[in-house]
């Protein structure tokens, strides 16, 4: 028996035998004097939703709000140590090194992106992109800040903010992925890219088919960014009739496996252990599904009572996400669900885990620190 089927088969046996677990609010961090926002009318105007996923560093918990707020809070209090407003809107996610927090504006008015003391809020640096009115979560690597705005993939020092290159593109969709110093990008043309981090220069400039790359009649399904781990790429297209996973060799462009949905993928592709994790909403269903990363076939999926929109987070026993109004911890490797919370909003962010404490922000503005009780 091989170590693959002995991990299916002892996850399965351990569901048999464990009962569901808890999730039990530790803190509930709740915004003050939220001023009406003509732009969420349709939501009642008085709600600040938080835009970037939290970022837990030591014992600290940093998140940016659809107002153009950055805030720092007490991880284990959930208490304010400082809070920064920067901008008008905030841009989607935000990033982080040993130094700073790095986050961008949202909307046109300002088009800036800036590094943050981590300690006080104070801006450090700051980079302004021309022509361009969106930005994507921007993503450190190794001294250097990447992002997306529109028509081009951004390369900055993180330590002063100065432009080391910029590689043009067609749209933006989703977040930029770095793997053995390569970065890759999957735009809004269906187009794959994959830039040298360190020149700018480009290993392939591919558009997806059933037979590979270099061929027209596809495009990006869920939010486009592309997952990696070892020599495969992991991600979503779709043609007339059809949404498909695929994936192929990160060096070659091969085609290895490509799988249909019975659906549409709301969430990224997410990869971790041997499997490969996405959300599809159908007619009548929501599901997270569990592919074979090396085949592609399906081993199992969950119903959810709403899609995920968001990305998905692993510890090494279970996976993490918001879906609607739920939190959820299912099994990787038997897709079980060990443990959910419903609440009165929706969930907004990545669950982010932490040893047993998950961290999550909603559409209200509340950020929830959630503790796992053992399943």
């Amino acid at each position: 028996m091989n170590n693959y089927i002995f991990l299916i088969l002892m996850g399965l046996f351990f569901s048999a035998l464990t009962h569901a677990g808890e999730l039990e609010v530790s803190w509930v961090y709740e915004p003050e004097d939220i001023a009406y926002n003509p732009d969420l009318s349709w939501a009642g105007g008085y709600v600040d939703p938080i835009v970037s996923s939290p970022i837990l560093d030591e014992r600290s918990l940093y998140f940016s709000t659809y107002s153009g707020s950055l805030f720092s809070l007490d991880a284990e209090k959930g208490e304010v140590k400082w809070h920064a407003d920067l901008f008008d809107s905030a841009s989607w996610g935000s990033a982080y090194n040993e130094l700073y927090i790095f986050f961008g504006e949202g909307l046109e008015n300002e088009r800036r992106i800036v590094a943050v003391d981590k300690n006080n809020g104070h801006v450090v640096w700051q980079y302004q992109y021309p022509n361009q009115y969106q930005l994507s979560y921007p993503v450190e690597y190794n001294g250097l800040l990447l992002f997306v705005s529109n028509d081009y993939i951004f390369c900055l020092n993180a330590e002063n903010g100065t432009l080391f290159w910029k590689y043009a593109i067609h749209g933006m969709k989703g977040q930029p992925v770095v793997s053995d110093g390569v970065v890759y990008y999957q735009d809004d043309r269906q187009s794959l890219y994959a830039v040298d981090i360190e020149t700018g220069r480009s290993f392939f400039n591919a558009i997806h088919d059933d037979k590979g790359f270099n061929a027209d009649g596809m495009e990006v399904v869920g939010l486009g960014s592309v997952a990696v781990l070892e020599n495969s790429l992991y991600l979503t297209v779709k043609g007339a009739d059809v949404n498909k996973v695929v994936s192929y060799d990160k060096k070659t462009s091969e085609l290895l496996w490509q799988h249909e949905l019975d659906g549409t993928v709301l969430s990224d592709v997410a990869v971790s252990g041997d499997f490969v994790y996405l959300s599809v909403e159908g007619d009548d269903s929501n599901h997270v599904v569990a592919l074979d990363r090396y085949d592609g076939h399906q081993i199992w999926a969950h119903e959810l009572k709403a899609a995920s929109r968001r990305k998905f987070n692993f510890d090494d026993h279970y996976m993490y996400f918001g879906a609607g109004k739920g939190v959820y911890v299912l099994d990787k490797l038997t897709g079980r669900e060990v443990a959910s919370r419903f609440f009165d909003q929706p969930m907004y962010t990545e669950a982010r885990v932490d040893g047993e404490m998950i961290f999550i922000g909603t559409f209200e503005g509340e950020v929830y620190a959630l503790k796992l009780l053992s399943p």
